[in-house]
């Protein structure tokens, strides 16, 4: 993921918002009760939004990948290796026990 960093010094660009008064007040209350800037504040909630958005999109890429490989292992099963078969087996004579 990429870095979260936000030193001022690595802050060239600018963005802009048309916000109504009840956000932009709840914002600056927010930012008071945090004990930081305005600006401080939204660009902490904007990178935060940001990264979950992410985050979001690749578990879901993510998840449909593993459906697949899911599916695929479901209809073309490996043969179950040595080791597995020693388990299976123990498993079975623990249970007739």
């Amino acid at each position: 993921m990429r870095s979260t960093a936000t030193s001022s010094s690595a802050r060239t660009d600018r963005i802009e918002a048309r916000v109504s008064r009840e956000q932009k007040d709840l914002w600056t209350w927010a930012a008071d009760l945090e004990g930081c800037t305005f600006t401080d504040f939204v660009v902490r909630a904007l990178q935060t939004a940001a990264e979950q958005a992410v985050q979001r999109h690749q578990i879901m890429r993510l998840s449909a990948q593993d459906t697949q490989a899911l599916v695929d292992a479901i209809e073309n099963p490996r043969e179950p290796s040595e080791r597995m078969r020693r388990y299976a087996r123990r498993e079975r004579e623990l249970l007739s026990e």
